[in-house]
């Protein structure tokens, strides 16, 4: 065999290979794309929380926007009948806190306190609340007074 016969033999082997090895690659690259698979589902979920409402009356239908606590005298107590709602869907455990008094002075001299405190409330659920004032009998210097309560909910 002449020496241009076994180039030309030598260049074709490598040709062939090359082919070879590039159809092995797409093959691959092919199959890899073919065995790729996917499916799409739904998912939903509900976030816990909690809501606390306040009502005036037992059947939840008067929103509790305002106390007045009428005329109190020094040395007395007072109290008011409220409904808390959990309108959440989680249970929650319940506190007051009172502040942004006017006058300043005003929790020297006058306390507000409740029978719910850490009380826990179902979701869904309510409970009656029952909220003190009590003025000191050493008040001095306030004839009126205001205050802002809060009621939180929690969740257990």
């Amino acid at each position: 065999m002449s020496e241009t016969s076994k180039v030309s033999l030598r260049a074709k082997t490598a040709l062939k290979i090359a082919g070879v090895s590039l159809l092995a690659v797409l093959v691959v690259l092919g199959a890899s794309g073919a065995l790729t698979s996917h499916q799409q589902f739904p998912a939903s979920g509900q976030i816990a929380g909690v809501g606390v409402e306040i009502y005036s009356d037992p059947g939840l239908m008067t929103p509790m926007t305002h106390i007045d606590w009428g005329i109190v005298r020094p040395g007395a107590s007072v109290n008011h009948i409220a409904y808390v709602k959990n309108a959440g869907n989680v249970p929650c455990t319940l506190s007051l806190s009172v502040g942004n008094w006017t006058p300043a002075e005003a929790p020297s001299y006058i306390s507000v306190t409740w029978d719910s405190e850490d009380v826990s409330v179902e979701a869904d659920g309510h409970v009656q609340v029952v909220i003190y004032l009590t003025v000191s009998d050493s008040v001095q210097g306030i004839d009126q007074f205001t205050s802002l309560m809060t009621i939180t909910g929690v969740s257990v």
